[in-house]
């Protein structure tokens, strides 16, 4: 048994590694088969943007399997006129059941099967055409094998006309094992898994699930590899009908965290992980998921919790927020 493995990149190592390797170099002589999992709800605005830019990937042959998640407005129609088009896209339309259930749905579907790679989608960002080249060489690039790997990216934050606004993450950002179990660093349109992490996510999708991208960025650094990659290759639309975004008033959000009711879904999640995958985890690896929800239950380990420089966010505000919720035991 061995630990999970999270491995953060250099932009110089990066520029080294992609100018002397192909993704055909992971896959023998032929290109990487690449299915898009995309969920959309009302998504007609952007829709198209978005689905032009997954069929405009270089080095890879890349598939959309779509689901809809009970649209009102025109999004059937237009996943229907790729179809008719000849782009290589399947859908099917759902009840509207949020974006954890749809992606599990999606995720488990029987036309995932036989894929190299698999990588979640939004319906309202921009890919840059070597989105996938670029996660599937660095994967390999960091000694991938047969388990679960994930690769993530710092996120390219622009406004619904795409002008820049910021980065996600600073330079400086390093996630670790503690950090992930305050705050996902991985954001689903950036995520790019193997089969084997899908296999394992598929295992626990019907946890308590906070967000599909956390469970799986939880799958690969326990078990497997996660990859981060501190260059964005992807335009990280915000508007207002985002459904998670990146929100600039982060006093306000950490207020309504700790005002809110006490959901405790961070502490049922972490719980369900180690019910799911618990045999496959090292003694500390195990230690680390059972610090939030312990916590609960005693004020000596929620001072551990308090005083460990460990338990930090990707930013201070993150790190204060849990802090605060730990203090209050209010872990949400």
């Amino acid at each position: 048994m061995s630990s999970g493995n999270i491995v953060v990149l250099s932009n110089e190592g990066t520029r080294k590694w992609l100018k002397n390797l192909e993704p055909e170099s992971y896959c023998g002589t032929q290109r990487p088969r690449v299915l898009v999992l995309l969920s959309t709800y009302n998504g007609e605005k952007y829709l198209p943007e978005l689905l032009n830019s997954v069929f405009a990937q270089e080095g890879v042959d890349v598939r959309v399997l779509a689901r809809d998640d009970g649209s009102c407005d025109s999004t059937t129609d237009l996943l229907r006129q790729y179809r008719v088009d000849g782009l290589p896209i399947d859908y099917y339309v759902g009840q509207n059941v949020g974006p954890v259930s749809s992606f599990n749905d999606l995720i488990s579907h029987e036309g995932c099967d036989g894929f190299d790679f698999y990588a979640f989608c939004d319906q309202d960002d921009v890919w840059l055409p070597d989105k996938l080249r670029r996660a599937i060489v660095l994967l390999k690039e960091c000694g991938t094998t047969d388990i679960p790997c994930l690769y993530c990216s710092n996120l390219d934050v622009v406004d619904a006309e795409l002008a820049h606004l910021r980065y996600m993450h600073s330079p400086r950002f390093k996630p670790a094992h503690e950090s992930l179990v305050v705050h996902n660093c991985a954001g689903g349109c950036t995520e790019v898994f193997n089969a084997k992490a899908r296999e394992l996510y598929v295992q626990g999708k019907d946890s308590a699930i906070e967000m599909h991208d956390y469970w799986m960025a939880l799958v690969c650094a326990y078990m497997g590899v996660l990859v981060y990659d501190p260059e964005s290759r992807i335009l990280y639309r915000q508007h207002t009908s985002n459904v998670v975004g990146s929100r600039k008033n982060g006093i306000t959000k950490a207020v309504s965290h700790l005002v809110a009711g006490n959901r405790r879904i961070r502490s049922s999640m972490l719980r369900d992980f180690l019910a799911v995958y618990e045999s496959g985890l090292t003694v500390g690896d195990v230690r680390v998921l059972r610090a939030i929800p312990d916590a609960e239950e005693s004020l000596l380990l929620r001072m551990r919790l308090l005083l460990s420089p460990k338990y930090v966010g990707h930013e201070v505000r993150v790190t204060v927020g849990f802090k605060l919720r730990v203090l209050l035991n209010r872990i949400y």
